[in-house]
């Protein structure tokens, strides 16, 4: 399976967790989408043996934790679609530094105006034409 390009297993009532040893095999994907399923816990820290990813999409999903900081690592990615899930913490400085980054959705996640949020050095992107974050203030 290591050639594989895309995987799209989206809407498939999949539940668990996400194994990290399960996409360490998965070096040339371009394409991963996993949304609206029923997967929980953290996202795992993996990225950094994904590096031809272009498209992330966890949404809808029971995820919890911050994204992890390998996610810097992925400097082909074009497009990161997290919301929906039960996100909080901080988003990794270094995503500000993914030049191909046009679109980002973090929303419907549990960020929260107490938390150390550094979305604005994300937004400074300048290839970056959608970004949406919903912050809940207590």
């Amino acid at each position: 399976m290591s050639k594989l390009v895309t995987l799209d297993l989206s809407s498939n009532m999949l539940c668990g967790y996400l194994d990290a040893d399960s996409f360490a095999q998965f070096t040339c994907l371009k394409d991963l989408n996993l949304s609206f399923n029923e997967f929980e816990g953290p996202i795992p820290d993996v990225f950094h043996c994904m590096r031809e990813l272009t498209h992330l999409n966890l949404s809808g999903n029971k995820l919890i934790g911050e994204i992890p900081s390998s996610i810097s690592c992925l400097t082909e990615l074009q497009e990161l679609k997290l919301y929906n899930n039960q996100l909080s913490g901080n988003i990794p400085a270094g995503m500000s530094a993914l030049q191909n980054l046009v679109r980002v959705n973090l929303s419907q996640n549990r960020y929260r105006n107490n938390k150390r949020i550094d979305f604005l050095s994300l937004c400074m992107n300048v290839n970056l034409v959608h970004f949406c974050l919903c912050i809940y203030f207590d």
